[in-house]
């Protein structure tokens, strides 16, 4: 199952109240109830979120609801995040606290950094199938943290060289302009923030290595005890669930995007008593039954993961859970 920790609902749920929305009734609803819930530690289906999400959105109307939900976030449960970020000598460092973020997030969500020695571009990328909803919402407020952090710690200097988002809303875009104050392109491949690389390495006051190295070391121990340790087994499974089309490159690939070769991938992975097959079984029939819930088509959840055709991926599921995936769908979407 495909999970998202229970640590990000605190800044929904006062945006819910923002709004005059009765979070726990919105919750139990789409299948979450609060009143169990260990904040700190637990997880929740990736399907359930994304419900709420969709929820918040058609109740409060809000074309950027991720703004908002970021201005509510807190590092209430990893309160060292924010010594880390307040402490570090250069922006640029500071990014690293958005892959412990993205870490704890699981599967969901990526954020791959890039550099041409000019323009640094954070991309971030999403779980095929994800709605469209859910992925503003998250990527709104991945770049809204960001900008908050710069501004905070660089002041009036600090601006972002550019936005580009996926979605076409352009009801967005003067919500956008307000906020962020930087040219933006809707409708691109893909969703980005660009910085001049020379401001984020650009050296800061009241910063304190001591501290920062204490704060980096505590975090990485809360999010390993939040998150667990990643076995290569659980490592493989969430790259493949996030990128399928790996699948289809084939062992070498994966073996490569994890700095190993595949002699070395193959006996480690034997070790913990599993093969790449069995890992990417897995992932097809989790990713098969995410995909159903959506609107993708037979044919195109076939192509994603990697079938030669519907036929040959109607033949699997049906192997698989013993029912075809157009039944699965009309049940899923029944309840």
């Amino acid at each position: 199952m495909i999970t998202v920790p229970t640590l990000i609902l605190p800044s929904i749920i006062k945006t819910a109240q923002d709004n005059n929305i009765d979070a726990v009734t919105l919750f139990k609803d789409n299948g979450i109830d609060l009143e169990t819930l260990a904040m700190e530690k637990d997880r929740i289906p990736v399907e359930h979120f994304s419900n709420v999400i969709i929820a918040m959105t058609e109740a409060t109307q809000n074309p950027a609801l991720g703004l908002c939900i970021a201005r509510h976030f807190s590092y209430e449960y990893i309160n060292e995040i924010e010594t880390f970020l307040f402490s570090t000598d250069k922006l640029l460092d500071g990014f690293q606290a958005f892959r412990w973020i993205n870490q704890l997030m699981g599967s969901i969500i990526s954020t791959q950094y890039q550099s041409d020695g000019i323009t640094f571009t954070a991309k971030v990328d999403f779980l095929k199938g994800t709605p469209e909803a859910v992925e503003r919402s998250l990527v709104e407020s991945s770049f809204s943290m960001m900008y908050q952090f710069g501004m905070q710690r660089a002041g009036p200097r600090f601006k972002i060289k550019h936005l580009t988002f996926k979605h076409r809303d352009r009801n967005s875009l003067p919500v956008y302009q307000n906020v962020f104050n930087c040219p933006i392109s809707l409708g691109a491949g893909y969703y980005g923030i660009a910085f001049e690389q020379k401001l984020l390495e650009e050296p800061l006051s009241q910063s304190s290595h001591a501290i920062n190295a204490l704060a980096r070391n505590q975090v990485e121990q809360r999010v390993a005890a939040i998150g667990g340790e990643k076995t290569l087994q659980q490592q493989v499974f969430e790259l493949v669930v996030q990128h399928p089309y790996l699948m289809q490159m084939g062992i070498e690939e994966i073996a490569k995007r994890l700095y190993m070769t595949r002699r070395t991938f193959q006996r480690n992975l034997k070790a913990q008593g599993c093969t790449y097959s069995s890992i990417t079984n897995d992932a097809k029939q989790q990713l098969a039954k995410h995909l159903l819930g959506g609107k993708l088509s037979l044919d195109k959840i076939s192509d994603v993961l990697g079938f030669s055709d519907r036929r040959s991926f109607t033949r699997a599921f049906q192997q698989w859970f013993s029912i075809p995936p157009s039944t699965y769908r009309k049940l899923k979407h029944r309840h």
